[in-house]
């Protein structure tokens, strides 16, 4: 092909976080989740769930990859879900903050544990303060400045922000961090290809909202 613009929109790098345990069979990412809920098995994914919730995923996946409407995929992680009861997010970012809310209201016992001082610092206020709000009416539990020592076989060893070592029970340990930007394609064809732009997360992290206005501007500047 040679054409006349190219623009780059293939979002962010996921970075799994240097944890010990990180690998253990308990502990998975975002996008494993998202390949799970839409009953793609591929991989090594599969091979993180427990036996019945193999079978019931293998028995599940035709009906999940014909799901279409989104109230619909509501619906039916509304009936069941591969997780655990207990469920600890590492991350407290916007999209970890969306996951808590998502998994609480299926009857999920939720810890969010960010290491910075406050959550979902990427939302205009009214927005934030509504999600943190729904986040507490569902008693989702959010400790900040919670550095991960290790995930272990019942949760996740932290050090709290007044030093002290706990251990937060979890069933199932859901990394929602490690987000970053993804230039790598850009500089790979920079200089054979031209003019080339980048949009979206892969150039800087704006999340769905943010990616949708990036590439209107990169539109219009064309």
């Amino acid at each position: 092909m040679n054409p006349d613009v190219t623009i780059l929109a293939v979002g962010p790098n996921l970075a799994t976080p240097q944890i010990p345990g990180a690998d253990r069979p308990n502990v998975i990412s975002g996008a494993e989740l998202r390949q799970m809920m839409s009953g793609r098995l591929g991989g090594n994914t599969v091979k993180k769930l427990r036996w019945r919730q193999r079978v019931l995923l293998y028995f599940a996946a035709p009906v999940l990859q014909r799901v279409e409407k989104p109230s619909t995929l509501r619906w039916l992680t509304g009936l069941w879900m591969p997780l655990g009861k207990k469920v600890a997010i590492v991350g407290g970012d916007f999209v970890a903050c969306e996951l808590a809310e998502f998994l609480a209201s299926r009857g999920r016992n939720v810890v969010v544990l960010e290491s910075g001082t406050q959550m979902a610092t990427e939302m205009p206020i009214p927005s934030r303060w509504r999600l943190l709000n729904s986040l507490f009416e569902r008693g989702v539990t959010m400790l900040t400045e919670a550095k991960c020592q290790e995930i272990t076989r019942v949760g996740v060893l932290i050090t709290t922000k007044d030093g002290r070592r706990q251990t937060i029970e979890a069933d199932t340990v859901v990394f929602a961090n490690g987000i970053e930007p993804n230039p790598g394609l850009f500089r790979a064809i920079e200089s054979k290809v031209s003019p080339v732009y980048l949009a979206g997360d892969c150039k800087e992290i704006g999340f769905i909202k943010g990616a949708i206005a990036d590439g209107a501007r990169t539109a219009l500047s064309i």
